[in-house]
């Protein structure tokens, strides 16, 4: 089910939109973002399956989106606070995926 999710999220980047006159687009991606928050609430299992998947990179390409949106950042950041609580792979991975991104 996370890697459903996960990958469906991916493919959205491909067809969002720069200009935000899609609102549905942002609003359809922070109902997204809580539910996975949901799935992953309590749930070890859930948070390496997203980890997998890469759920930090895709946050890292959608962090300047959720800069302009205040409910994108809002549910982006009650998303990591829920993947990075008592996992080390979501822990480790923010930071690792962050000097990635700096290199390319």
């Amino acid at each position: 089910m996370v890697r459903h999710i996960t990958c469906y999220q991916k493919n959205k980047i491909v067809f969002f939109s720069s200009s935000f006159q899609d609102k549905p687009l942002v609003t359809e991606l922070v109902i997204t973002f809580d539910v996975l928050r949901n799935f992953m609430f309590m749930s070890p299992e859930v948070k390496v399956g997203a980890y997998e998947c890469g759920l930090s990179d895709l946050l890292h390409r959608l962090w300047a989106w959720c800069q302009v949106e205040p409910q994108l950042m809002s549910a982006a950041l009650q998303l990591l606070a829920t993947y990075t609580a008592r996992c080390p792979q979501g822990e480790n991975c923010n930071v690792l995926s962050g000097a990635y991104t700096l290199k390319d």
